[in-house]
């Protein structure tokens, strides 16, 4: 694999840049593990789909830290550039973790829309009853579309120094995923978010809310700050891409434009965790008895 035009080496000299972000993404790893630990301790033996969910994206923050870490790895970068099979596979990988990570939100936004607008068909719709099965065909179909799109086109890939394999140049790529992926699902979560406010407020206005209402509403809440706060993490991407595409633009301030992005990025792995924790009741005391239990277990 070549180096990408305006690429300098295989792996970044500049080190500053990386021990921050893979620290950030390494407390992301151990927070969103126990933060599953505790959900799973805190729903016992029944689990509403909700908490799946959340469980789902906190899996997907976990894959993406591990991904931000690799991509910084000079080691696999270095097999990147030597074997085309572990760039393709690095590719694959890569792009699949980006993408599952937003067909989760996605599902989690059109889930609680649905608990909003049609609460007495919630419980017995087939999208509740068969959610993992949904969650399974578009994470396959995806799976095919980049398997197929980096296997054909990975000769025409290049190595960022920076950002790593760039693949979106290639026609292939072009039409399949880069480029109408995010905007369509852009504009999905906008109509998403304007129903489900309009939801919201329809409740707010009803005479009589019982303590079911106030915890889905405290649940949507959770999951529209998640989604609004990943567009403004992300929309770092394509103004850091326009400063790197402009000519005369320093090599300094390049590079603390991308530690910015990656910076914001990562710390959005984080923020699941933190917001479920803040909204949800009794969290903080499962947490507590958690943390109290291998304490009086010594002491016992």
């Amino acid at each position: 694999m070549r180096l990408c035009e305006g690429s300098n080496s295989v792996c970044l000299a500049d080190r500053w840049f990386l021990y921050p972000i893979n620290t950030v993404n390494g407390i992301s790893v151990v927070l969103n593990l126990l933060h599953i630990g505790v959900i799973c301790q805190s729903m016992k033996r029944k689990c509403h789909l909700y908490q799946k969910i959340v469980i789902a994206v906190s899996v997907t923050d976990v894959l993406n830290a591990i991904r931000l870490m690799t991509l910084t790895s000079c080691m696999l970068r270095n097999l990147v550039i030597s074997y085309s099979g572990a760039a393709a596979s690095s590719a694959i990988f890569q792009e699949l973790v980006s993408y599952s990570r937003i067909i989760v939100l996605t599902l989690a936004f059109f889930d609680r829309w649905f608990v909003l607008a049609r609460p007495y068909q919630y419980n017995d719709s087939i999208f509740v009853r068969f959610f993992w099965l949904f969650l399974a065909l578009f994470c396959s179909l995806m799976t095919i579309l980049v398997t197929v799109k980096n296997v054909l086109t990975v000769e025409d890939f290049c190595l960022h120094e920076i950002r790593g394999i760039q693949h979106c140049e290639t026609i292939i790529g072009q039409a399949m995923t880069c480029y109408w992926f995010y905007p369509v699902l852009f504009v999905l979560h906008t109509i998403f978010l304007v129903l489900t406010i309009r939801e919201l407020r329809k409740m707010h206005l009803r005479n009589v809310v019982t303590p079911e209402d106030k915890l889905v509403r405290k649940a949507t809440v959770t999951v529209l700050i998640i989604i609004v706060a990943y567009y403004t993490c992300f929309m770092v991407q394509p103004i850091t891409v326009s400063f790197e595409n402009k000519s005369g633009t320093s090599r300094s301030l390049k590079l603390l434009m991308n530690f910015i992005q990656y910076l914001l990025i990562s710390m959005y792995g984080i923020l699941n965790a933190v917001v479920y924790g803040f909204m949800t009741e009794g969290y903080r005391k499962t947490v507590k008895v958690s943390c109290a239990r291998p304490k009086s277990v010594r002491e016992s």
